[in-house]
């Protein structure tokens, strides 16, 4: 879901920083409600630091992206 919404659509219609942002977003939502339907015990500052990194990755992941010849 991340991957159409974030990576295809947005991505296309805008720039890397919005894409990232969404995707940070996305995946922040996602976690935030996995650890409460399964009641881990993930504290505020361990979700935000997983979205932190999972935005740095995003943010390479969708420059790399931008590099590839279309196809």
């Amino acid at each position: 879901m991340a991957f159409i919404i974030g990576d295809q659509l947005i991505l296309r219609l805008s720039n890397n920083l919005i894409a990232t942002i969404c995707d940070a977003a996305l995946a922040f939502v996602f976690l935030w409600l996995a650890a409460y339907v399964a009641d881990w015990s993930l504290s505020t500052g361990e979700l935000l630091t997983i979205v932190l990194v999972l935005g740095l990755v995003e943010a390479m992941y969708h420059r790399m992206l931008r590099e590839l010849p279309a196809r």
